[in-house]
């Protein structure tokens, strides 16, 4: 993982970016640190998330919906797992058939398309961390 921390000395909340993409995940890492939160990046590996371990202390996770080699209801699935607590934010350019079934199963807490805007990211996010 490579860990991106905020300028701020007591971020509000602990993120993690996972995406195959690191130009973008770097971009969203700098647009949180902007907003005062702490973000750390994950590149999944080839086909599972084995490498992912020391997860508990995110309170947030954003994730791409399509990662190559993995299976992404899965990924999720197995993701909500590790982290039960932590809020999971799910990004993709297109609006997956069975995004809503995550969603109402409490599996993805939240669904944004891709572009989304700044204030549309830091508005979920704020809505999804105020609850806790």
């Amino acid at each position: 993982m490579t860990e991106s921390t905020s300028t701020t000395a007591e971020p509000r909340t602990n993120v993690l970016v996972i995406d195959d993409d690191l130009f973008f995940a770097q971009i969203l890492c700098d647009l949180l640190m902007q907003a005062g939160l702490a973000a750390t990046i994950y590149i999944p590996g080839t086909h599972d998330i084995s490498d992912l371990d020391d997860i508990e202390g995110f309170q947030l996770v954003l994730c791409d919906y399509y990662l190559p080699y993995i299976e992404s209801n899965e990924f999720l699935r197995t993701l909500r797992k590790m982290v039960p607590s932590a809020a999971i934010i799910c990004l993709s350019g297109d609006h997956p058939d069975d995004m809503d079934k995550l969603i109402n199963e409490g599996t993805v807490n939240a669904f944004l398309q891709k572009p989304c805007s700044r204030e549309s990211l830091l508005s979920t996010i704020s809505s999804l961390t105020s609850r806790t």
